[in-house]
């Protein structure tokens, strides 16, 4: 049955690559009659290019987090398959992992084309962060990804309305933590925010090791990028293991 999720990968990975593959188009034709010259002269952080491609990957994990939830229609054959029913929603869950790094590889090609096509490509440098901006941009997608399965796993049929709810939860989030709002009122939008993908994203700390991405604001948590990576890691392992517990035992 992983076939069946992998032809769903392959089909969000497909209008993803034409989206992307339209974006760098019209990049280049609205440089087509216009000559651009290098005005940048200041070194590019390769860190930044690597945080901003995180809205590929989660674009790609909202779609591809419906998956295991659009088989409520067929668990009755699922549970009569000759293996654990944890093994199936594993292999669903690894299918759509790797959906997810090969969209932040694509999203990367597309951005480093754009540069090129600008003329500041030259400009790229590696810094001290780019090795620790990677996990951090695959973790969060990949919480994302494990709060959707979590929330409908025992919601058949509502994965969809899950994944479109989590996004208007993390801008509303985004939003509300720098409202002023009573202490006791803030600090429950606070804490929620430690489940917000978008947050673990954004983080203004002494180190300014952080990349702002977030909902038109920086939702503070006071963690450098490795710790973040790591936290938001966690978060997305403990959000899968509960949430395939809660799948593999739902009756039919």
């Amino acid at each position: 049955m992983a076939y069946v999720e992998m032809l769903r990968a392959r089909r969000v990975l497909l209008w993803f690559a034409i989206v992307l593959a339209v974006l760098v188009a019209l990049v280049l034709l609205s440089l087509w009659h216009a000559h651009p010259s290098m005005h940048h002269t200041s070194p590019i952080a390769l860190s930044m290019i690597l945080g901003v491609a995180v809205i590929g990957p989660l674009l790609v994990a909202t779609f591809v987090a419906t998956g295991l939830g659009a088989e409520h229609a067929t668990t009755a054959i699922l549970w009569t398959r000759p293996l654990a029913r944890s093994a199936i929603a594993w292999r669903y869950v690894a299918v759509d992992l790797v959906t997810i790094v090969v969209a932040y590889a694509l999203t990367i090609l597309a951005i480093l084309l754009c540069m090129g096509a600008v003329g500041v490509l030259p400009l790229l440098r590696a810094d001290a962060h780019s090795l620790v901006t990677v996990p951090l941009a695959l973790a969060c997608p990949a919480m994302l990804y494990g709060l959707i399965l979590l929330i409908s796993a025992r919601l058949p049929g509502r994965s969809g309305a899950v994944a479109g709810g989590m996004w208007f939860a993390m801008f509303v989030l985004g939003v509300l933590v720098h409202v002023g709002l009573p202490p006791l009122l803030h600090g429950l939008i606070v804490g929620l925010d430690y489940l917000n993908p978008l947050a673990w994203l954004g983080h203004s700390g002494s180190e300014g090791d952080s990349v702002r991405v977030s909902s038109g604001s920086d939702v503070l948590i006071p963690f450098s990028t490795g710790w973040r990576a790591l936290g938001a890691g966690l978060i997305a392992l403990v959000a899968l293991v509960a949430s395939i517990q809660l799948w593999s035992t739902r009756e039919v």
